[in-house]
């Protein structure tokens, strides 16, 4: 759906964001995952996204503290067709957005909001919306039929008082009530089959909720669902308690529910609108910030949900300032994709393209893909040599500690692991490192010169050629002889 994201410019945390730098030439996939930690610009994407589908005035309303300009803002749809935002208005708005953001929780935790965006139906019988139309439509004929009859009926008394007749024999006239009251009949049993229509796909609506909200809570379901005026009220059960619409008064939701579960429920309401949408497929999604903290335990089946969603629909933009997070999803999501990370600057966010998987890396899988990435492609300066060489002696470390977990401990590091070598007899698990023994300790003699500990490691001069014999020297013995 968006092919590109131009320019962002006077919005929010964007001050003069031209997208085309080498960090980020702005071109989208079809699952965008953007890692942004909070308060680097996040939910002014999502906004702008909501205000491209609703209201201009929302984009307004986020002018850039950073500059006195109003916002200039240049996205590029599939096709080429470009989309601009300048002198306080969007020139075109697109209708196949959703999002899921703090506002949709706001507006959706205690009830749950219907807005008008699918003309007069309610996004839950959008499944039905042919058979809905025909009922209509010869609903309306029959409508218009008894307002014609009902008009005929009237000139028919009058005439008949007129000339002094009683019309309430004529056989006309009772033919014309006969079928009145049958037109009657027929348009009560076709608002009632509407009437039929909607508690069905509502009811399936509760169903699908419920069936996200198992995979997320095991002790939340909704019983029922109540249309009231533009919204639906609901009654859940919480701990076996039901709360009915008529109860939330004595029993607030606001504290029953813990943050965690309020995130699951509006998650789940979310996800099942979703799936009553029967044109899913042409859909841009918004997912800000679907997992945080008050979610650890519902951190896999959010990312499976969140994956399978990916698969239905046309473009998806997740936005979230967990990193595992962001990593864990794009790692499972086999849809064509793009890592994305916003990085706040002094003169305001910019976007850059970020290996995820690369920055999660910790302790030794980190440290023994520095080691390897050196020999593919070498070192740029002094520094980058210098961080390569601290890389080598905690790697070293770490593969001793994996494979000897039960006989060390976390107090004790690679110098004393060596005396555990030196000390060893035939019967100890250190034993069969012996021969290996004087190239562990040359390593270790030539890497801890660079380690952090030494104070003047930045001052010690280092040789691109013996490095690489030392890193070389060091992946062989992580592979062949540890």
């Amino acid at each position: 759906m968006f092919q590109k994201i131009e320019k962002i410019e006077n919005y929010g945390k964007f001050s003069n964001q031209c997208i085309g730098s080498p960090n980020w030439g702005g071109a989208l996939r079809k699952v965008n995952v953007v890692y942004a930690p909070n308060g680097s610009g996040k939910t002014s994407l999502s906004v702008m996204f909501r205000s491209l589908k609703e209201d201009s005035e929302l984009v307004n309303k986020k002018k850039s503290f950073l500059s006195e300009k109003s916002p200039n803002i240049r996205l590029r749809l599939e096709g080429g067709r470009p989309i601009k935002f300048s002198n306080g208005s969007w020139d075109h708005t697109v209708e196949n957005i959703v999002i899921f953001d703090n506002f949709y929780i706001e507006d959706n935790i205690y009830l749950i909001t219907l807005k008008e965006e699918f003309g007069r139906l309610y996004f839950f019988e959008l499944q039905k919306k042919e058979e809905i139309q025909k009922l209509a439509e010869n609903l309306d004929l029959k409508k218009r039929e008894r307002v014609k009859l009902s008009e005929k009926r009237k000139n028919f008394r009058r005439n008949a008082n007129q000339a002094g007749l009683k019309y309430e024999v004529d056989k006309r006239y009772i033919t014309m009530t006969q079928k009145g009251l049958e037109l009657d009949r027929c348009i009560k049993q076709m608002e009632q089959q509407r009437n039929e229509i909607t508690i069905q796909q509502r009811d399936l609506f509760r169903e699908k909720i419920n069936l996200y909200l198992s995979c997320f809570s095991d002790d939340i379901e909704i019983v029922s669902l109540t249309l009231i005026k533009g919204k639906i009220l609901y009654s859940i059960k919480i701990n076996g308690q039901i709360i009915n619409t008529t109860d939330y008064n004595r029993y607030s939701l606001k504290y029953s529910l813990s943050e965690g579960d309020k995130n699951a429920l509006s998650l789940s309401f979310f996800l099942a609108k979703l799936d009553m949408i029967p044109n899913l497929k042409d859909f841009f999604i918004v997912i800000d910030d679907p997992f945080t903290s008050f979610d650890q335990s519902r951190k896999l089946a959010t990312i499976n949900k969140l994956v399978s969603l990916s698969q239905k629909i046309n473009q998806m933009l997740l936005l979230t300032h967990d990193q595992y997070f962001a990593r864990d999803f794009y790692k499972k999501c086999d849809q064509e994709k793009l890592s994305l990370q916003l990085i706040g600057t002094i003169n305001g966010s910019v976007f850059q393209e970020y290996d995820i998987e690369d920055a999660t890396m910790t302790g030794i899988t980190k440290d023994i893909k520095v080691l390897n990435e050196y020999l593919k492609k070498g070192a740029q300066n002094q520094t980058e040599m210098r961080e390569i060489a601290r890389c080598i002696r905690p790697s070293i470390e770490g593969i001793i500690r994996l494979k000897f977990y039960q006989y060390v401990n976390q107090t004790e590091w690679l110098g004393d692991f060596i005396k555990k070598i030196k000390n060893s007899t035939s019967d100890s698990p250190f034993y069969r490192l012996k021969n290996s023994l004087d190239e562990i300790c040359e390593i270790n003699d030539f890497s801890k010169v660079y380690h952090h500990s030494n104070p003047s490691f930045m001052e010690e001069p280092i040789s691109n050629t013996e490095l690489k014999n030392y890193v070389k020297r060091t992946l062989k013995l992580i592979m062949e002889k540890i």
